[in-house]
């Protein structure tokens, strides 16, 4: 799976949070910009599948999981209480994006002959 963007070369507020809170650097591809590498790599059988619903439900879920307090004692007890909410931050932005369209992500399949 892989995240895209549904404007070339930009990220939405959401995202551009999400990466900047952990440090990362991410690069914003469209669907047909991702297909269109695959096919000059000489790719064949190209396709691609959503799986926004399930990875922002999974995220959501994480989210939540993370707020009830046996995990909340357990994860700051290991990694303390700033980690504890960057993790939750983290978790919903991504699934806020997903959920607001800024984020698409994607099951990717193709061959190589």
């Amino acid at each position: 799976d892989d995240w895209l963007s549904p404007v070339r070369g930009q990220w939405g507020a959401k995202l551009n949070k999400m990466a900047e809170t952990e440090g990362l650097i991410l690069f914003a591809q469209t669907e047909n910009d991702y297909m269109n590498l695959l096919e000059k790599a000489g790719f064949i059988n190209i396709k691609m599948r959503s799986e926004s619903d399930h990875y922002s439900k999974y995220n959501r879920y994480v989210a939540n999981r993370l707020k009830t307090e046996d995990k909340r004692k357990e994860f700051q007890k290991k990694y303390g209480e700033k980690l504890w909410l960057e993790a939750i931050e983290g978790y919903q932005l991504i699934a806020d994006s997903i959920d607001s369209k800024e984020l698409l992500i994607r099951n990717i399949y193709a061959e190589k002959p």
